[in-house]
């Protein structure tokens, strides 16, 4: 899952950083990484808008220690997931299968 998450990371924030043969690998390995997973990228410029966001799938704890740079894995009902904070743009991505 948390390998899914880099991925998701990767494909979505280093288009520009990379050349098109790493970056088509890229998506092909997030492709054939657990297919049935959703990605919610959570950007970070307004923390009130993110912490509202995050607090459907962490609580208090778990956020604080996400934002002290942390992974994070979290269960919603039935689903389990990840979360970390994509430093080159200042995003957290969350992850849930």
């Amino acid at each position: 899952m948390e390998e899914k998450a880099h991925t998701v990371a990767k494909e979505k924030f280093s288009i520009d950083e990379v050349d098109s043969a790493t970056y088509q690998n890229i998506v092909l390995r997030r492709k054939n990484s657990i297919p049935t997973s959703n990605e919610l990228l959570i950007n970070l410029s307004n923390r009130k808008v993110a912490e509202k966001q995050l607090s459907d799938y962490l609580d208090s704890k778990q956020m604080k220690s996400l934002f002290n740079g942390e992974t994070v894995n979290f269960e919603k009902g039935q689903e389990v997931g990840t979360s970390f904070i994509y430093y080159d743009t200042r995003e957290i991505c969350c992850s849930c299968v």
